[in-house]
């Protein structure tokens, strides 16, 4: 409607693009938070709803439809009947489900937990209560092109557990993630080889500097075997 307007009002395409570039997301709402050094992206989103979270998903599933991944949990003392309709949405657009704790009040945040992995396939769901742990999680696994939405609180800055209200928000849990994870050690390549002990190693070492210094030269071992003549072996020392 706005590029609409801006048209009507006689201002010229370029302009118009131009100035759209520079518009900044919304504060939690289809927020892009970071890109992955492996080109995955971490969105942040305050759908709570079926309706909500159904069209996200969409949106998403026009860009990448394979790899969508998400973070989400339902509140406790509300709805309860939106529970399975929403499982139900994340099962069919998302091939990573991290279901975890909204904000559970006075139920029982397992029991919540446990209502939505009913409708969930258990082979793409995980079971994290903890919302930091979950949304670290779902970073650490993504491979390279991935959509990971961390879906329900958006903006907010509080979770609720019975009568205790704490401080945590989903945007600096994920940067921290990502400027935490630049830092990490990369893992080492498994090569498969077998256990070799120090003096090996050691011995073969000594071989390799005794070569390099005498590239020219070929050096043989004769082996004396008990009722049998000198034996010649091509193996360096």
């Amino acid at each position: 409607m706005a590029i609409l307007a801006a048209k009507i009002c006689g201002l010229k395409d370029h302009l118009i693009y131009g100035k759209i570039k520079k518009i900044n997301d919304v504060n939690g709402r289809l927020e892009l938070v970071k890109k992955l050094p492996n080109k995955a992206k971490v969105f942040l989103d305050y759908a709570h709803t079926p309706d909500a979270l159904l069209k996200t998903l969409e949106c998403f599933k026009n860009e990448n439809k394979k790899n969508i991944s998400i973070v989400f949990g339902c509140g406790g003392d509300r709805d309860k009947k939106k529970r399975p309709l929403m499982a139900k949405i994340a099962n069919k657009y998302c091939s990573k489900i991290y279901i975890t704790d909204d904000n559970p009040r006075n139920e029982d945040p397992q029991k919540i937990r446990k209502e939505l992995l009913k409708y969930i396939s258990r082979k793409k769901s995980f079971n994290i209560g903890n919302r930091r742990n979950a949304i670290q999680q779902s970073i650490k696994k993504a491979i390279p092109g991935e959509i990971i939405l961390v879906a329900g609180k958006g903006h907010e800055e509080i979770q609720i557990y019975k009568n205790k209200t704490y401080k945590i928000s989903d945007k600096k849990i994920i940067k921290g993630t990502i400027k935490k994870s630049k830092h990490l050690p990369k893992k080492r390549c498994k090569l498969g080889l077998p256990f070799v002990s120090a003096k090996f190693l050691l011995r073969n070492l000594l071989q390799i500097e005794l070569l390099k210094s005498r590239r020219s030269r070929s050096f043989f071992a004769q082996e004396q075997k008990l009722g049998s003549g000198p034996k010649v072996h091509t193996h360096f020392f």
